[in-house]
Protein backbone atom coordinates (compact mmCIF):
# COMPACT_ATOMS: atom_id res chain seq x y z
CA UNK A 1 0.00 0.00 0.00
CA UNK A 2 2.88 2.34 0.83
CA UNK A 3 4.50 1.76 -2.57
CA UNK A 4 1.35 2.94 -4.36
CA UNK A 5 1.63 6.38 -2.73
CA UNK A 6 3.59 9.26 -4.20
CA UNK A 7 6.15 11.20 -2.15
CA UNK A 8 3.72 14.09 -1.76
CA UNK A 9 1.03 11.68 -0.50
CA UNK A 10 3.45 10.20 2.03
CA UNK A 11 4.45 13.65 3.28
CA UNK A 12 0.78 14.60 3.67
CA UNK A 13 -0.08 11.63 5.94
CA UNK A 14 0.93 13.27 9.28
CA UNK A 15 -0.99 16.46 8.42
CA UNK A 16 -3.97 14.44 7.20
CA UNK A 17 -3.92 12.46 10.45
CA UNK A 18 -3.91 15.65 12.53
CA UNK A 19 -6.77 17.18 10.54
CA UNK A 20 -8.87 14.00 10.76
CA UNK A 21 -8.33 13.97 14.50
CA UNK A 22 -9.37 17.63 14.56
CA UNK A 23 -12.60 16.75 12.71
CA UNK A 24 -13.39 14.09 15.35
CA UNK A 25 -12.74 16.42 18.29
CA UNK A 26 -13.97 19.75 16.91
CA UNK A 27 -15.84 19.19 13.61
CA UNK A 28 -17.24 22.72 13.42
CA UNK A 29 -13.71 24.06 13.02
CA UNK A 30 -11.79 21.40 11.07
CA UNK A 31 -14.35 19.98 8.61
CA UNK A 32 -13.63 22.74 6.08
CA UNK A 33 -10.05 21.49 5.62
CA UNK A 34 -10.93 17.96 4.45
CA UNK A 35 -13.04 16.29 1.78
CA UNK A 36 -13.59 12.75 0.51
CA UNK A 37 -12.89 11.71 -3.07
CA UNK A 38 -14.98 9.32 -5.19
CA UNK A 39 -13.21 6.31 -3.67
CA UNK A 40 -14.03 7.43 -0.12
CA UNK A 41 -10.47 8.50 0.76
CA UNK A 42 -9.79 11.69 2.65
CA UNK A 43 -8.07 14.54 0.84
CA UNK A 44 -6.76 17.84 2.16
CA UNK A 45 -8.93 20.57 0.69
CA UNK A 46 -6.80 23.34 2.12
CA UNK A 47 -4.34 23.81 4.95
CA UNK A 48 -4.76 25.94 8.06
CA UNK A 49 -2.19 28.68 8.48
CA UNK A 50 1.07 27.51 10.05
CA UNK A 51 0.60 29.96 12.93
CA UNK A 52 -3.05 28.96 13.48
CA UNK A 53 -3.34 28.36 17.26
CA UNK A 54 -6.04 25.70 16.71
CA UNK A 55 -3.57 23.54 14.77
CA UNK A 56 -1.04 23.57 17.59
CA UNK A 57 -3.85 22.88 20.10
CA UNK A 58 -5.13 19.86 18.19
CA UNK A 59 -1.58 18.50 18.00
CA UNK A 60 -1.38 18.90 21.78
CA UNK A 61 -4.73 17.08 22.11
CA UNK A 62 -3.31 14.24 20.00
CA UNK A 63 -0.38 13.97 22.42
CA UNK A 64 -2.89 13.75 25.29
CA UNK A 65 -4.74 11.02 23.38
CA UNK A 66 -1.53 9.00 23.15
CA UNK A 67 -1.08 9.50 26.89
CA UNK A 68 -4.54 8.03 27.52
CA UNK A 69 -3.82 5.03 25.28
CA UNK A 70 -0.47 4.37 27.01
CA UNK A 71 -2.15 4.58 30.43
CA UNK A 72 -4.92 2.17 29.39
CA UNK A 73 -2.33 -0.24 27.96
CA UNK A 74 -0.43 -0.25 31.25
CA UNK A 75 -3.66 -0.98 33.14
CA UNK A 76 -4.50 -3.94 30.92
CA UNK A 77 -0.98 -5.34 31.15
CA UNK A 78 -1.27 -5.24 34.95
CA UNK A 79 -4.75 -6.79 34.79
CA UNK A 80 -3.52 -9.55 32.48
CA UNK A 81 -0.73 -10.42 34.92
CA UNK A 82 -3.09 -10.42 37.90
CA UNK A 83 -5.80 -12.61 36.36
CA UNK A 84 -3.57 -15.09 34.51
CA UNK A 85 -3.86 -17.83 37.16
CA UNK A 86 -7.60 -17.28 37.50
CA UNK A 87 -7.99 -17.37 33.72
CA UNK A 88 -6.08 -20.68 33.48
CA UNK A 89 -8.37 -22.18 36.14
CA UNK A 90 -11.40 -20.86 34.23
CA UNK A 91 -10.15 -22.53 31.04
CA UNK A 92 -9.78 -25.84 32.86
CA UNK A 93 -13.28 -25.48 34.31
CA UNK A 94 -14.68 -24.52 30.90
CA UNK A 95 -13.15 -27.62 29.30
CA UNK A 96 -14.55 -29.85 32.04
CA UNK A 97 -17.95 -28.25 31.53
CA UNK A 98 -17.89 -28.96 27.78
CA UNK A 99 -16.91 -32.58 28.37
CA UNK A 100 -19.64 -32.91 31.00
CA UNK A 101 -22.22 -31.33 28.67
CA UNK A 102 -21.46 -33.83 25.90
CA UNK A 103 -21.72 -36.68 28.36
CA UNK A 104 -24.90 -35.16 29.82
CA UNK A 105 -26.48 -34.91 26.35
CA UNK A 106 -25.59 -38.55 25.63
CA UNK A 107 -27.07 -39.73 28.95
CA UNK A 108 -30.11 -37.49 28.39
CA UNK A 109 -30.76 -39.05 24.98
CA UNK A 110 -30.65 -42.49 26.56
CA UNK A 111 -32.97 -41.37 29.39
CA UNK A 112 -35.42 -39.91 26.90
CA UNK A 113 -36.27 -43.37 25.70
CA UNK A 114 -37.33 -44.38 29.22
CA UNK A 115 -40.25 -41.93 29.48
CA UNK A 116 -43.30 -41.69 27.26
CA UNK A 117 -43.43 -38.38 25.37
CA UNK A 118 -45.82 -35.93 27.07
CA UNK A 119 -45.78 -37.80 30.35
CA UNK A 120 -45.19 -35.96 33.64
CA UNK A 121 -41.80 -37.68 34.07
CA UNK A 122 -40.67 -36.60 30.57
CA UNK A 123 -41.78 -32.98 31.19
CA UNK A 124 -40.03 -32.93 34.61
CA UNK A 125 -36.85 -34.19 32.99
CA UNK A 126 -37.05 -31.55 30.20
CA UNK A 127 -37.59 -28.77 32.72
CA UNK A 128 -34.67 -29.99 34.84
CA UNK A 129 -32.41 -29.99 31.77
CA UNK A 130 -33.52 -26.46 30.84
CA UNK A 131 -33.00 -25.20 34.40
CA UNK A 132 -29.48 -26.65 34.49
CA UNK A 133 -28.62 -25.08 31.12
CA UNK A 134 -29.92 -21.63 32.19
CA UNK A 135 -27.90 -21.78 35.42
CA UNK A 136 -24.68 -22.50 33.50
CA UNK A 137 -25.48 -19.70 31.03
CA UNK A 138 -26.05 -17.26 33.93
CA UNK A 139 -22.70 -18.25 35.46
CA UNK A 140 -20.92 -17.42 32.19
CA UNK A 141 -22.69 -14.05 31.93
CA UNK A 142 -21.60 -13.19 35.49
CA UNK A 143 -18.01 -14.15 34.68
CA UNK A 144 -18.05 -11.86 31.62
CA UNK A 145 -19.52 -8.97 33.64
CA UNK A 146 -16.90 -9.48 36.33
CA UNK A 147 -14.12 -9.15 33.76
CA UNK A 148 -15.61 -5.94 32.33
CA UNK A 149 -15.87 -4.44 35.82
CA UNK A 150 -12.18 -5.11 36.51
CA UNK A 151 -11.24 -1.88 34.72
CA UNK A 152 -10.04 0.47 37.44
CA UNK A 153 -10.47 4.26 37.33
CA UNK A 154 -7.79 5.95 35.24
CA UNK A 155 -5.85 8.93 36.58
CA UNK A 156 -4.21 11.15 33.98
CA UNK A 157 -2.03 14.12 34.83
CA UNK A 158 -2.73 17.03 32.47
CA UNK A 159 -0.75 20.27 32.55
CA UNK A 160 -2.77 21.95 35.30
CA UNK A 161 -4.97 19.20 36.80
CA UNK A 162 -5.41 15.48 37.39
CA UNK A 163 -8.34 13.88 35.55
CA UNK A 164 -10.13 10.79 36.91
CA UNK A 165 -11.96 8.57 34.41
CA UNK A 166 -14.30 5.80 35.56
CA UNK A 167 -16.34 2.98 34.04
CA UNK A 168 -15.27 0.45 31.43
CA UNK A 169 -12.71 1.33 28.78
CA UNK A 170 -15.28 2.59 26.25
CA UNK A 171 -16.92 4.85 28.86
CA UNK A 172 -13.51 6.17 29.96
CA UNK A 173 -12.57 6.93 26.37
CA UNK A 174 -15.82 8.84 25.79
CA UNK A 175 -15.22 10.85 28.99
CA UNK A 176 -11.68 11.57 27.79
CA UNK A 177 -12.91 12.84 24.41
CA UNK A 178 -15.47 15.09 26.16
CA UNK A 179 -12.69 16.57 28.32
CA UNK A 180 -10.51 17.28 25.27
CA UNK A 181 -13.43 18.91 23.45
CA UNK A 182 -14.25 21.11 26.44
CA UNK A 183 -10.58 22.15 26.71
CA UNK A 184 -10.53 23.20 23.06
CA UNK A 185 -13.84 25.06 23.31
CA UNK A 186 -12.64 26.84 26.47
CA UNK A 187 -9.35 27.84 24.85
CA UNK A 188 -11.15 29.13 21.75
CA UNK A 189 -13.47 31.18 23.97
CA UNK A 190 -10.56 32.71 25.87
CA UNK A 191 -8.82 33.52 22.59
CA UNK A 192 -11.96 35.27 21.29
CA UNK A 193 -12.20 37.37 24.46
CA UNK A 194 -8.53 38.36 24.20
CA UNK A 195 -8.85 39.36 20.55
CA UNK A 196 -11.90 41.53 21.34
CA UNK A 197 -10.06 43.27 24.18
CA UNK A 198 -7.11 44.02 21.88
Amino acid sequence: ARQTLSNSDLKAIPTLSTLRYGVEILPEFFTEYLSKNDMGFYEIRRMPAKNDPMLSRIERMQAYEHLFIDTADEQYQTLQFEIRKTYDLWRDFSREQIVYMKDFERRNAEKGRQFRRGSFAAMTQSYGDYEWFRRQEQNQIELAKGFSNETVPTLIDLDDRVVTLSGNLQEQYEQWRDILRSMLVLERGEESVESKNN
